[in-house]
């Protein structure tokens, strides 16, 4: 779980959650907030620019937390399948 400023893959900064072993991509559970990416790392992401288009800080920080919490819990769920 991490904060990254951006990288080759997602120019723009992001927050992420990864699961460890990296799970086969047709297994991923759908994300209620952010998106999975799938393209040399496996993880959550939730992009700045979709958390920023929640308005208010407020509204941003539970965004953030909405999203970090349903990460979590799928990344939880793949690791318990095996």
């Amino acid at each position: 779980m991490g904060l990254q400023p951006g990288d080759g893959a997602r120019p723009e900064p992001y927050l992420y959650v990864t699961p460890w072993p990296y799970p086969d991509a047709a297994r991923l559970p759908p994300l209620a907030v952010g998106c999975w990416h799938i393209e040399g790392w496996t993880g959550a992401v939730l992009e700045a620019e979709a958390l920023l288009a929640e308005g208010m800080a407020a509204e941003q920080a539970r965004r953030a937390e909405r999203f970090l919490d349903g990460a979590v819990a799928a990344c939880r769920e793949l690791l318990e399948r095996d």
